[in-house]
This record gives structure tokens, sequence and C-alpha cells, in this order.
């Protein structure tokens, strides 16, 4: 299956507060290719994810920018995890944030450590990567006027 991945880059959805409406969201989706220089050496370069195949992993990036005049606060980005993609692992967080999962669709959020989910015979065992579908930045802190950032993670398609 080849699956065109802008569609699934279009799945993010930021919910945020902020009193002049200001702070955008953008988000791209990318896959890392290793080139070969003439001297051999070789270097890891990222290039957008027009289309993927199996086996695939895609790196989600969300750039963040408080573009109002006043601190934002109460600022949290979710992001479903795409149709069939597995999640594998999430980027360092910038200083102030802290990364959240959902394994139930976006309704319960916490430390993947926290989470549950039922087996195939209906007993309860610790979530692991692959069951999330949802991934959550909080911020701690407010986010100053102008101020920027980026938080990613990386997904495999099944």
């Amino acid at each position: 299956m080849i699956l065109p991945i802008l569609a699934s880059l279009f799945c993010v959805a930021g919910a945020l507060a902020q009193s002049d409406g200001t702070f955008v969201l953008q988000a791209m989706a990318e896959v890392e290719i290793v080139q070969e220089n003439p001297d051999g050496s070789q270097v890891v370069q990222r290039i957008p994810a027009e289309t993927v195949v199996p086996g695939d992993e895609v790196i989600y990036t969300l750039i963040y920018d408080n573009q109002g005049t006043e601190p934002a606060d109460d600022i949290f980005i979710t992001n479903p995890i795409p149709e069939h993609m597995e999640f594998r692992r999430a980027a360092d967080n910038p200083a102030g944030l802290e990364t959240v999962f959902s394994v139930d669709g976006g309704h319960v959020f916490g430390p993947l450590s926290d989470l549950t989910v039922s087996d195939s015979a209906g007993q309860m065992r610790q979530a692991t990567p692959q069951d999330c579908t949802h991934i959550q930045w909080q911020f701690t802190r407010s986010l100053a006027p102008g101020e920027t950032g980026q938080v990613s993670y990386t997904t495999r398609l099944l």
C-alpha cells in the first residue's frame, strides 16, 4: 500500500487559549534520506513526505508561534496519530513543555507509563507506544509574544 501522506498531515489539531487569537500552528511531514557525498561520507537530510510505503518512518513537526502582543497561557497542542501509522517516538521537548499521550481516541491523556489498554482476552495491560492514538504537548509556562518553537514525533506506516 502506498499512502499519500498529505492527507494525514491535515489531521493536525491544535487547541489553545490566547486572548488575542494570534497563536499560529504550522505542520509538516518529512522523511529522512541518506545522501552520499563525493568523498564517501553520508549526510542525512529531511525532505517532504509526499508518498510513503509500509515500513517508512514519517516525522511530523509542528511549529508554534505566538504572533500576539500578549503572553499566551494555557496552551496545549493535540495531534492524532494518523490512520495506518504507528507511533514510534517523540522528540525531546523544549523547556516548559510536557508530552502526554492518549490510547482511547483522545479522551484521556497522561504519561504513557500511567495508561493501560485491554488486550484481546479482556485483561488490562500497560500501554505501549503502538497503542497511542494521540499525542499532546502541554505548555507548563506562558509563551512570550514573538516566541516560536517546535515539537515533533515519528510514526511508521503499517
